[in-house]
């Protein structure tokens, strides 16, 4: 399948991909996996799977930043930024043929790149490297959320910094009130926060 893609863009999704896993795997397989994609522009704070709704494809993000969130009741909260290179799913819908619990939405202006199930389980079935590949590539993903859990710790003060320091993008590209969200702290006391770090 035909994508916007230019060889250059190719090549730095294939080099982000390689590095969001623990295994190795080669230009031809990750190509393969590409191609079988479809790119989809963004507008930002726009959903790609809402809560409630049915999507089992996959996505990869090439550009900018996703978060993920559900309504808690009350107010909105925030379960995890992904940055280029993170590979989406509803694994409700890709699994148990059930509806979205939560929502994945755009922080800003976004592409992604979208997979169809049928297409990426062909590739997991034929391509032993791929499914290697993919096994490494979710272990970094849990990963990841164990070393959130150990590095965003401490007062809400703290929790910002942090993720100033780690994930830089994060605070440069997406609104205040989904930080604030994922701190769990009011977007204006994460107003107050940042004034008092000037």
């Amino acid at each position: 399948m035909l994508n916007a893609l230019t060889e250059n863009e190719r090549k730095r999704l294939r080099d982000l991909l390689r590095k969001e896993s623990f295994n190795p795997v080669s230009d031809e397989v990750l190509n393969r996996f590409i191609d079988m994609g479809e790119v989809i522009d963004l507008p930002a704070q726009s959903p790609f799977i809402p809560e409630g709704a049915f999507d089992d494809n996959v996505y990869v993000l090439i550009d900018g930043v996703v978060r993920t969130w559900y309504w808690d009741g009350e107010v909105e909260r925030t379960k995890s930024f992904g940055l280029p290179a993170t590979i989406y799913m509803c694994y409700h819908s890709y699994l148990i043929n059930k509806p979205s619990p939560i929502s994945f939405e755009s922080c800003c202006k976004s592409r992604l790149l979208r997979v169809p199930k049928a297409s990426f389980e062909h590739l997991l079935q034929t391509s032993n490297e791929f499914a290697y590949w993919m096994v490494g590539d979710l272990q970094g993903q849990n990963y990841y959320f164990e070393e959130i859990d150990n590095t965003i710790k401490g007062t809400a003060r703290e929790r910002y910094m942090s993720l100033v320091k780690n994930r830089p993008e994060i605070a440069q590209k997406v609104p205040l009130k989904f930080i604030a969200s994922y701190l769990g702290i009011t977007p204006q006391y994460l107003s107050l926060i940042r004034k008092k770090m000037k």
